[in-house]
């Protein structure tokens, strides 16, 4: 799964490479958790950034409690489950981030890991997302992760990870075409190769830990894995 990102790109990184021209006014964040606001790259006339509430709110929802439930969604089943297949088929989104958080778990410690892809540019999650109104008519946009099998080195933490898009297939998955044998092809996991992973400060494990320090490498004892 995923359960905490960071997104500390600047706004020209994000625009040149989603190739966008505005992004939503943010802060750069370093533990992104479930239901914060996070960027995420659309296409509905053209090609945009918005804001967006991580955890998806299908339209039928009566209010937002399922939220914390559907920060991700299994690439296995997305086009069966009705939180989700509606907006796989028509709402497919780029969730930009420049690494994401696992766990080692050791009794009752918890020792976070965090994953990058080998560069220093950002990447994208591929998502989906939904609009939900409230019951005074607001409308409010959120999203979903795609998750797939782990390739080997993050299967060492756990056994889902979430699927990184090529950058080659961003307008694959954005494209209103809707292929669904195609876009399940584009959710395999991202070869270990083109990944890196360290420990981090255990302080990150806190959601109100928000520090440049959650980026750095720590030393534990101890192998890493």
């Amino acid at each position: 799964m995923c359960g905490r990102f960071t997104l500390t790109s600047s706004d020209d990184q994000l625009r040149d490479l989603f190739e966008v021209f505005e992004i939503p006014t943010r802060n750069k964040k370093f533990n992104i958790a479930p239901t914060d606001d996070v960027v995420i790259v659309v296409r509905d006339k053209k090609k945009k950034a918005l804001s967006a509430t991580w955890g998806l709110i299908p339209s039928w929802s009566k209010d937002r409690k399922i939220q914390p439930m559907t920060i991700n969604a299994r690439q296995e089943t997305v086009t069966e489950k009705p939180s989700f297949r509606d907006a796989f088929k028509h709402r497919r989104c780029l969730i930009p981030a420049n690494g994401f958080y696992e766990w080692k778990k050791s009794g009752a410690l918890k020792q976070p890991y965090l994953y990058s892809v080998d560069s220093e540019n950002p990447f994208a999650f591929g998502g989906i997302y939904e609009f939900w109104q409230d019951k005074k008519g607001k409308t409010l946009v959120s999203c979903s992760i795609l998750t797939t099998t782990p390739n080997s080195l993050i299967s060492e933490l756990h056994n889902r990870m979430p699927v990184i898009l090529n950058p080659s297939d961003y307008d694959t998955w954005l494209s209103p075409k809707y292929d669904q044998n195609l876009l399940l092809d584009l959710c395999t996991p991202l070869p270990s190769e083109n990944m890196r992973s360290y420990p981090v400060d255990p302080r990150m494990n806190n959601v109100s830990f928000e520090s440049p320090m959650s980026l750095e490498r720590v030393e534990i004892q101890g192998d890493l894995f």
